[in-house]
């Protein structure tokens, strides 16, 4: 496992992001996330000059209310994003896709996450899922 801490969020913040090597020893998971008080976390394309392709169950902390994910993000575990209000998906992303700040898989006929920070009083499930 290695850690790094100079991933920046959208306000130019660092957070420590986890990221350990996939067995095809060319892409790398993020794995953890040290404790922070950052309120958005960007999972970099790259890390090492390598892609980024698994984003695996973490907790992002308590003061975490959004994530970005990047264009290389092929797997996720849909355990994630506990108590996040948003999730955002690079549109270069092949694989998922985010409306509302709610996780889909690219051709939005699954709802892969619902962000649970949210404080809607309802959530309307597309036709097309």
């Amino acid at each position: 496992m290695i850690s790094v801490s100079s991933c920046n969020n959208a306000k130019n913040e660092s957070t420590i992001l986890k990221f350990e090597t996939n067995a095809d020893g060319e892409t790398y998971s993020v794995v953890g996330c040290e404790d922070n008080t950052e309120s958005n976390i960007i999972i970099p394309d790259t890390y090492r000059g390598k892609p980024v392709t698994v984003l695996s169950t973490l907790y992002f902390g308590p003061y975490v209310t959004s994530i970005s994910i990047g264009k290389n993000i092929k797997e996720i575990d849909p355990t994630f994003v506990s108590d996040i209000e948003s999730i955002y998906v690079s549109e270069n992303n092949t694989m998922f896709k985010s409306i509302d700040g709610n996780l889909y898989n690219k051709d939005c006929t699954t709802l892969i996450q619902y962000a649970m920070g949210k404080e809607d009083s309802e959530f309307i499930v597309s036709n097309s899922v």
